[in-house]
């Protein structure tokens, strides 16, 4: 069956309108789809047990959580380790948790949904905080600071870019490069300007090499820094890279899913809280009818 990413905002709008982690399943299976959640969602709820008096809100968020069943992909860094052993050897990439990491996994998104947040867990989050500030695997802040340095030097040739796909043709040179920064420098030069010509065929490293062009495309056309929510959100994209769909309750994120990764099927929240509305209206008017 295909995949369906769950971005974090879909849980919260679950929450927020009482639908379950069993409907959202559901509906999915309908188009074929199982639901597939990152690290980056399980890391981005369990910071509500960090806010005051939001204990039951995050066992909640959980519960929902573990209700999609959903298939776990591994830590980004992961991925682009099983792309890179693909360039060299040809191994076939395994997107998701082998079954006994999957396990472990749901055994801790079990424990926080029953309000189980450890010591262990607290500095798990913190950590993972405060490297999230610091230390991007997604975006690189000095690649920014070269497109800031080239604006200001080129501004002639600049003023004509005025789509995101200007911004990859202008600075198609340099992805190589880019690819060496997103890799830590695990790979060499000639081995990034095949992964370069390659592309399509390693699906997370290609998203995340739009990601980071996404945001020199603010920085050029819309000349200001990008934000970090645009950050996040490029990262949950990036995650999704090997799912057929990506489900989401955030309009501006939506409005990028096909500009980092154009083969993803957009699959907006709307659409299953407006089926879980229909469906609640069609049992009201059954009992009403019954009575």
């Amino acid at each position: 069956m295909q995949k369906a990413y769950i971005e974090t905002s879909v849980i919260n709008q679950a929450f927020s309108e009482s639908v379950t982690g069993n409907d959202i399943a559901i509906y999915l299976d309908t188009l074929g789809f199982q639901p597939t959640i990152g690290i980056h969602t399980i890391y981005e709820l369990a910071k509500t047990y960090l806010e005051p008096n939001s204990t039951l809100k995050a066992q909640q968020l959980f519960s929902i959580l573990l209700q999609l069943e959903a298939s776990i992909i591994p830590p980004t860094d992961e991925v682009f380790k099983k792309e890179i052993m693909k360039l060299r050897t040809g191994a076939a990439v395994l997107p998701f948790l082998d079954t006994l990491n999957q396990s472990s996994t749901r055994q801790e998104i079990n424990k926080l949904a029953n309000g189980i947040f450890d010591s262990k867990a607290e500095k798990f989050i913190k950590s993972r905080e405060k490297l999230h500030r610091t230390k991007n695997p997604i975006i690189y802040e000095d690649f920014l600071d070269y497109i800031a340095k080239v604006k200001s030097y080129h501004t002639d040739i600049l003023r004509n870019i005025r789509t995101f796909e200007d911004v990859v043709s202008y600075f198609e040179n340099q992805i190589p490069d880019l690819i060496v920064k997103i890799l830590k420098g695990k790979v060499s030069k000639n081995e990034a300007v095949e992964l370069f010509h390659r592309l399509g065929s390693f699906p997370t490293l290609r998203s995340a090499v739009r990601a980071n062009i996404d945001l020199c495309f603010i920085c050029i056309v819309h000349n200001t820094h990008p934000g970090s929510d645009r950050k996040d959100d490029n990262r949950h994209i990036v995650d999704s890279s090997y799912c057929q769909a990506i489900v989401t309750g955030d309009e501006q994120l939506a409005k990028r899913v096909n500009r980092i990764n154009p083969e993803l099927v957009l699959i907006p929240w709307e659409n299953i809280s407006f089926r879980y509305r229909k469906s609640n209206q069609s049992s009201n008017q059954s009992l009403h009818s019954d009575g």
